[in-house]
């Protein structure tokens, strides 16, 4: 992790387990069914837990800034009224009640000075849950027949040092394939298989898929636009969150990044193979079908976006306690 000799006390670390078990046998029920010779089963599960704390640095928005106070700059702020602040005091009439809202979801500094003044730790999980199951049942000596499901669920959630807007992602694939094999006398063989795999990926925020209503925050008219007829709407389950605002320097505040980023693949398959052997010869013939989907929805700016860069005042942060934005975008949907 580095050097952080200078940095507040907070623990520094990493786990990782490794478990699961595997079961197997015949297949046998008391006075109904005796497989021993030729029903077996298999089920296998796997599991890991890995957590690691990555430390950080980042600047947020200093706590005299919090109530206007920016005497600590040595240049003046400009009043968007005309002139000057006298000390750089906004008065708190003129903070603007949006900019104190974002407050709430803006950690705090635990560092003295305007830079770099926050340090904690990124944490990083890696979540793995997968089960295999397997049947194979012996018909006669010349027909047997196998199945195999396949379940693996993969969580790998991120908390950054904005810990108000974790980072949610999750994969989740299913494979299931049924076999069947048939020998045709000595010389012949036919293999009959038949497969599915699915592959699903959501990576979201922590509002994502809930009633969160941006306005909540006080703004208003948050909408994006319907594809199919081009009118205002509110934003939906997917794309709802925190409107995020770049304050210049500082961290973001809201649900930004590329989210939501939902990912679909799917394949099903056919495939028959038929061998054949004629003294010291061998014939091979058969058919591979496959039907691919593939299926991914994701936006850049789902939620708009609104940046302060300090062309009002000369301070980014003061431009945004004064509701004074360089730049506005409106959801893309």
């Amino acid at each position: 992790y580095g050097d952080h000799r200078d940095l507040p006390s907070f623990p520094t670390r990493r786990s990782f387990d490794l478990f699961g078990f595997v079961l197997s046998g015949p297949v046998l029920i008391p006075k109904a069914y005796n497989g021993r010779d030729k029903t077996f089963w298999m089920v296998n599960y796997e599991g890991q837990r890995e957590k690691q704390e990555v430390a950080q640095r980042a600047a947020v928005i200093p706590t005299a800034f919090r109530e206007g106070n920016f005497s600590a700059l040595s240049t003046p702020l400009r009043d968007p009224l005309g002139g000057t602040f006298p000390g750089n005091i906004i008065p708190t009439s003129r903070l603007d009640p949006v900019s104190r809202n974002y407050l709430a979801i803006h950690p705090q500094p635990n560092l003295p000075g305007l830079a770099a003044n926050l340090a904690d730790v990124e944490k990083q999980f890696n979540n793995i849950n997968q089960v295999f199951a397997r049947g194979d049942h012996n018909f006669s000596t010349s027909d047997r027949l196998f199945a195999r499901v396949a379940v693996f669920n993969y969580e790998f959630p991120t908390i950054e040092l904005n810990y108000f807007s974790p980072l949610q992602s999750r994969l989740t694939a299913r494979n299931a394939v049924i076999s069947h094999t048939h020998l045709f006398g000595a010389t012949s063989i036919n293999d009959l298989k038949v497969g599915f795999n699915r592959n699903w990926i959501l990576r979201s925020g922590l509002r994502t898929n809930t009633d969160f209503d941006p306005e909540s925050m006080g703004l208003v008219g948050v909408r994006s636009v319907d594809p199919e007829t081009r009118a205002p709407r509110r934003l939906n389950g997917l794309e709802t969150g925190i409107v995020p605002f770049n304050v210049t320097g500082f961290l973001t505040m809201g649900d930004g990044g590329l989210i939501p980023d939902f990912n679909v693949s799917e394949t099903w398959q056919l495939v028959d193979n038929f061998t054949k052997t004629v003294g010291v010869h061998t014939f091979k013939a058969g058919i591979d079908f496959k039907r691919l989907r593939m299926d991914r929805a994701g936006s850049n700016n789902a939620r708009g976006q609104f940046q302060f860069n300090g062309q009002v005042t000369g301070n980014p942060a003061a431009d945004f306690f004064l509701g004074f934005p360089s730049l506005s975008q409106t959801p893309d949907g």
